[in-house]
């Protein structure tokens, strides 16, 4: 499989990610073998970006 959820160029990174809303706690939860993307569950829920904004956090 590799890593197809992390692709690197000169300029940028790009990252495939699966993300959990509602969970309940915020972690990277691992490698979604399926998909091949990094899976992160966050407790905010999926309203008005929130999920976005903590997702952001959690990886940061």
């Amino acid at each position: 499989m590799g890593s197809e959820w992390l692709r690197l160029s000169a300029s940028s990174t790009l990252v495939e990610v699966d993300i959990q809303p509602s969970a309940k706690r915020s972690e990277v939860v691992g490698i979604e073998p399926w998909r091949g993307r990094l899976k992160v569950a966050v407790r905010a829920p999926p309203v008005d970006g929130e999920a976005n904004a903590e997702l952001i956090e959690v990886v940061a």
